[in-house]
């Protein structure tokens, strides 16, 4: 109560400091946002897992406002935001896995957001309220969520970012090596949903897949859409779970070919690999760098 029903795990308020390395928050619940973390202020998480939390509001792991967030190297995997009962006055239920509302800055990094529900807008539902605010995500994986019925398929997805200042962003919102597929509506999951941005949001990318990509414009250099990824399903029995790339996957080998990747991925497996066999190493797009174990790569010595 003290906290008006925020953060299921932690409730942190205006202007701390918080940061979270090698945690993991599972099972907590919050009738506000954040159901399992709720921070106002500047918030800093790596090596870490947010699953089966719920939200009744927004937020169902992380509800981040304030002033900066960075995660990087994080899974966060089957949690909701659903409210439970009608009565529940909502501004606005969304964010499945991941709500902000930041004012200075936002990066996310070699991050799983996967198996996420929300009867709202958005797995990952990134917010700022001013239009100087920066948002970069790369390496990253928003795949396999189940959003709300959609009537405009334009209006909700797996990834939705907005402004919510009424002015036009600063700077494009950079988006560079993600992954954004196989978000569909729970009542129809044959039905493709994966992002979109407000008018208020121009972005700039690079080396992406995603899969439908009706909403927003992902029309960058090295960009690939309408695209299958062909992961594996999510792998639990890692401590930071992760959707591998299957055999013949477009993500392999498909990220930016020059200096634009992370230097790790989200186990801590150094980027680039040469992960197709090619005599090249060039990061995936991802979450996740695919390793090939390769006995006589070349063929057998000829005798």
């Amino acid at each position: 109560d003290a906290t008006g029903g925020r953060g299921g795990a932690l409730y942190s308020a205006a202007q701390d400091v918080i940061a979270l390395d090698h945690v993991a928050v599972r099972g907590s619940f919050a009738a506000g946002n954040g159901g399992g973390i709720y921070v106002v202020g500047n918030t800093k998480i790596q090596d870490s897992v947010f699953s089966g939390n719920l939200s009744q509001i927004a937020g169902g792991g992380i509800a981040v406002a304030g002033w900066t967030l960075d995660i990087e190297r994080t899974a966060i995997v089957g949690n909701e935001a659903q409210a439970a009962k009608p009565q529940i006055t909502q501004v606005s239920s969304g964010g499945g896995g991941l709500y902000t509302n930041i004012r200075y800055g936002l990066r996310i990094s070699n991050t799983t957001i996967s198996g996420n529900r929300t009867a709202g807008e958005a797995a990952a539902l990134i917010r700022v309220f001013r239009s100087y605010a920066n948002i970069r995500i790369s390496n990253s994986s928003i795949v396999d969520n189940f959003i709300g019925v959609l009537d405009d398929m334009s209006q909700q997805g797996g990834l939705k970012i907005d402004n919510t200042d009424g002015f036009m962003l600063d700077n494009p919102a950079l988006v560079a090596n993600t992954v954004v597929a196989g978000n569909r509506p729970a009542t129809a999951p044959e039905r493709g949903a994966d992002c979109t941005l407000t008018s208020r949001v121009a972005i700039a990318t690079r080396y992406n897949l995603v899969q439908v990509p009706q909403g927003c414009g992902f029309t960058g250099e090295g960009d690939v859409t309408g695209v299958d990824p062909r992961l594996e399903p999510l792998d639990t029995s890692l401590a930071i779970p992760v959707q591998r790339p299957m055999a013949g996957s477009p993500l392999i080998d498909a990220g930016d070919p020059g200096d634009g990747c992370e230097r790790s991925d989200a186990l801590g497996t150094a980027r680039p690999l040469d992960g197709n066999g090619d005599g090249v190493a060039r990061c995936d797009i991802g979450a996740v760098e695919v390793q090939v174990e390769r006995i006589f790569a070349n063929g057998f010595e000829a005798r």
